[in-house]
């Protein structure tokens, strides 16, 4: 059961779905009869889910319910308690109508997550996404900010980015172990200026895009192909899931120059990084060119601003 709601709907379906990379086509009778099946187990998962929250339930408590391996959890909450406060938080993209409708289960994976009081998403694009696919294939309502069914049911749609802390990272920085490597790191790179890499090792983080900017800027700059070094951190991830070779994600150039794909959420808000489209490597090339010649004071002043 695990392995067809975790690896074989959640992160083999929804997943790329989510990602805008599409679904598994089936290519027989037996494949389209095992996407049902998987849909089967995800839906059971998703009740087993909520039996054990409703068991544990105390009143006046909020339940939040997160990212799309529980998409169906609100209603099933719902259906167990109609008085239970239920959010539910989306941590990837919601793709637009065209891609999201070609999910099978379109219809009742969204009615499983306006069952929830409130949905938070990114950025606003997400939002407008999940409104517009609400409103096209289970005929919601469209009203300021929420989304009403034809009970009057009322789902509060809104924006909620989610980062990392930087103020533990920069406490971080104190710990010895972090001051030796510093220390090393300082006495090695006093004549090369360095690219920091750090990524998940999935397919849309963009890693193979990023190493072919790399290789095309050391063409193209061969002078510098000795001053400059990319270090590149691959931490594994989904690694008994099938991968899918996309672009782009995030990455960091040395202190204060953010390079950053114009097509993910965190573009809206870091406005002073380099946006880049990772699928065109002449024009990552030459962003990363513009970083590393980018004079200091400047990179500071960009620092700043994002931070």
């Amino acid at each position: 059961m695990v392995e067809e709601y975790y690896n074989e709907y959640s992160n083999s379906v929804l997943w790329p779905l989510l990602h805008q990379l599409g679904i598994p086509t089936p290519c027989n009778i037996a494949n389209a009869k095992f996407m049902a099946f998987k849909f089967n187990m995800y839906k059971k998962v998703n009740q087993m889910f909520a039996n054990i929250v409703h068991n544990h339930y105390e009143e006046g408590v909020i339940v939040w319910c997160h990212d799309y391996h529980l998409m169906l959890l609100p209603e099933y909450l719902k259906k167990l308690n109609k008085n239970i406060k239920v959010g539910w938080f989306l941590h990837t993209i919601f793709p637009d109508f065209e891609t999201y409708s070609a999910l099978p289960a379109r219809e009742e994976i969204l009615h499983g997550v306006v069952a929830a009081d409130v949905v938070g998403f990114h950025i606003n694009r997400h939002v407008e996404n999940f409104a517009n696919c609400c409103s096209h294939l289970i005929q919601l309502e469209r009203v300021p900010k929420d989304l009403r069914d034809k009970e009057g049911k009322f789902t509060h749609v809104f924006v909620c980015p989610i980062g990392i802390d930087p103020h533990q990272f920069i406490h971080g920085l104190e710990d010895p172990l972090a001051q030796v490597a510093f220390q090393k790191l300082g006495d090695a790179k006093r004549n090369w200026k360095l690219i920091l890499g750090i990524d998940r090792l999935d397919p849309i983080k963009g890693i193979s895009h990023k190493l072919l900017s790399f290789e095309r800027f050391l063409e193209q700059k061969s002078d510098v192909s000795k001053s400059v070094k990319l270090f590149q951190v691959c931490v594994p991830s989904r690694t008994d899931v099938p991968m899918w070779d996309i672009g782009g994600k995030f990455d960091r150039i040395y202190q204060g120059t953010p390079l950053i794909v114009r097509f993910v959420g965190a573009a809206e808000f870091l406005t002073d990084a380099i946006k880049v489209n990772p699928n065109d490597i002449e024009a990552v090339s030459s962003a990363i060119k513009e970083a590393r010649e980018m004079p200091r004071e400047e990179r500071e002043r960009r620092h700043d601003e994002n931070f």
